[in-house]
């Protein structure tokens, strides 16, 4: 099983996976990268068209890697087992019982329902506080969507993209459609904009439960930025680091 520092830095594929889930470079990589994950190898070419040549595009059916990457497992199901070439391997769990799992590898952490967004509103609450919970502190364990939740946003489909058996396109696979089979990158761009990450790049109950929640920590984006910075540092040095100066925002 591959350890944090290859996931998000041993190579483009795997620091584009990563970016893709969470909605933001993965830490220690530079700048946004478009890239694309579709279910069949009819969509590689739509994904190409829309993002542009040099987006890097993971497929859920086998072929020609000269066109796109093989990704197995559902990247938006939890309790999936991501699988990308021999050696990357990737977890999807639920964020309420990532506490209390055994972790192996590489683990990407969704929100999917109100007790996962309540689960991490007290970690946040904790780290505000200065006591990083384990499940925000180590860089295996990674949110999706961070976008989402106060991050820095993805910048939209014109630098990620889930295009689906059907066709529909959208930022994330639990995210709202975007738009159809024939929608353009501009009508996929205004989409996205009108509903903004908050709203596109999440379940509708997760949205509404994660509005809730900010609305009275204005601070979630700092704390996020910084937990990035802790996971960075962890990843080239995993020694005992620590996150202080949160006492004005807890």
């Amino acid at each position: 099983m591959p350890n944090a520092h290859l996931l998000s830095t041993a190579s483009p594929e795997a620091a584009a996976l990563l970016g893709w889930a969470r909605g933001t470079a993965a830490p220690g990589t530079a700048g946004p990268v478009a890239f694309a994950v579709v279910a069949r190898r009819a969509d590689v070419g739509r994904a190409r068209d829309l993002l542009g040549p040099e987006s890097i595009t993971f497929c859920g059916e086998a072929g020609d890697e000269g066109d796109a990457l093989q990704l197995e497992g559902d990247p938006g199901r939890v309790g999936e087992e991501l699988v990308a070439g021999p050696d990357l391997f990737v977890q999807v769990e639920a964020y309420a019982g990532a506490a209390f799992l055994p972790i192996v590898g590489p683990t990407l952490l969704r929100l999917a329902g109100a007790d996962d967004v309540a689960a991490l509103r007290d970690d946040l609450d904790a780290t505000a506080r200065g006591s990083v919970p384990p499940v925000l502190g180590d860089p295996q364990l990674q949110l999706a969507d961070r976008c989402a939740l106060g991050g820095r946003p993805c910048g939209g489909p014109r630098h990620r993209l889930h295009i689906d058996a059907d066709g529909a396109v959208r930022t994330t696979p639990c995210g709202p459609v975007l738009g159809g089979p024939d929608a353009t990158i501009d009508a996929l761009d205004d989409a996205w904009r009108a509903l903004g990450c908050e709203r596109a790049c999440a379940p509708a109950g997760v949205a509404d439960a994660v509005a809730d929640a900010r609305g009275t920590r204005p601070w979630w984006p700092r704390v996020l930025a910084v937990l990035d910075l802790l996971h960075a540092a962890r990843q080239d040095d995993p020694g005992d680091w620590t996150a202080a100066g949160f006492g004005d925002v807890g």
